[in-house]
């Protein structure tokens, strides 16, 4: 899926500083959040927008822990074996290369701006069992542009 961006992320990143670089870093969640597709949630810090946050539910028919899974009840896929959702981050940036790591405030920007999301979800949906992310070490993508 490298390249690939909804409309509104599109859009998003025509603005600056976003339009001199972006950053897409994703991770994949144990749990589906089962929000909109393409809906676009801006992330700030102070009165700094750092950043952007889209989703994705994927569903698979097979997970090495469970086996095959079809017809599965989605919504109640506990586990996020057959049906999760990856969280797609735009932070402004550029100069990363395959295979090297993020500067440290990109990784600080990165690491506030996912966990500031998850704990709004769970917030607003009281699903408190989602756990926050501590490490870019579970990132699953990361996507220069050019």
């Amino acid at each position: 899926m490298n390249g690939y961006l909804p409309d509104s992320i599109k859009n998003f990143i025509t603005k600056s500083p976003f339009k001199k670089g972006y950053l897409r870093i994703s991770f994949r969640l144990d749990v589906c959040l089962h929000l909109d597709q393409g809906n676009l949630f801006e992330i700030k810090k102070g009165n700094r927008i750092i950043g952007a946050i889209y989703c994705e539910d994927i569903t698979e028919e097979f997970d090495p822990k469970v086996g095959t899974g079809k017809n599965v009840e989605l919504e109640s896929d506990l586990t996020g074996a057959f049906k999760f959702t990856k969280l797609n981050l735009i932070l402004s940036g550029k100069g990363v290369k395959y295979g090297e790591s993020l500067s440290p405030k990109s990784e600080t920007d990165a690491l506030y701006a996912l966990n500031k999301f998850i704990d709004s979800y769970k917030f607003v949906t009281k699903r408190f069992g989602i756990e926050n992310i501590f490490t870019l070490i579970d990132m699953v993508e990361l996507f220069q542009s050019l």
